[in-house]
């Protein structure tokens, strides 16, 4: 599972980096593979720092997937002092995993709860930046052979369907909907990565 969820981000990042360049998306391929990197380092640093105070095997592909669904939500920057909320979200998700625990098993999914962490307060609000339509397709293929390898059609299709309903139910209180409020909440919505990538994990 670890494997296919790391290899499903890397690949996302890859396409996203490269259409960064040929300037398809707004943030461009070095901010990208800057911010990226930042995110990696930190999330790895903590992972170590941590495993070795506490005396726990560390899983790195598991800190390696909190950073890069991380970076999929804060918008890439080239200056490090700008990248700090991602590196504390980060952080946060890391070190939540030996933290909040039970029988040492983490039960909350660690990049939502570093998202909450800092959006909840107000310092920072996350743009979910993956929601963008050129890389609807990579994200729909990379999201299905996820769903697929876990097992989680239900609670993934429960939760996309309840979602879309309540979205075209506001779109329509606000006087819109139709055929763009469908295209909108498949190509610009978060809905599709949030049900791939945190709905399915922690078991």
């Amino acid at each position: 599972m670890y494997r296919i969820v790391s290899g499903s981000l890397s690949v996302l990042a890859g396409i996203s980096i490269f259409f960064g360049f040929l300037g398809l998306i707004p943030y461009s391929g070095i901010s990208q593979i800057f911010s990226l990197a930042l995110a990696l380092f930190t999330a790895l640093i903590v992972n170590i720092i941590l495993s070795t105070i506490l005396r726990i095997p560390a899983n790195h592909e598991s800190a390696v997937i909190t950073a890069l669904i991380l970076f999929f939500l804060a918008m890439p920057e080239e200056n490090i002092f700008d990248t700090w909320p991602l590196m504390v979200a980060v952080a946060i998700g890391v070190a939540s995993k030996y933290i909040i625990a039970y029988k040492k098993q983490h039960f909350l999914n660690p990049a939502a709860l570093g998202a909450a962490a800092l959006s909840v307060i107000g310092v920072y609000t996350f743009s979910w930046w993956i929601a963008n339509p050129v890389l609807f397709v990579p994200l729909l293929i990379c999201g299905v052979l996820v769903v697929m390898k876990v097992r989680k059609w239900l609670p993934v299709m429960a939760f996309v369907s309840v979602s879309f309903v309540i979205y075209l139910a506001e779109s329509a209180s606000y006087g819109s909907g139709g055929y763009e409020a469908i295209r909108t909440f498949l190509l610009s919505w978060p809905t599709l990565f949030l049900a791939f990538y945190m709905l399915t994990e922690p078991f």
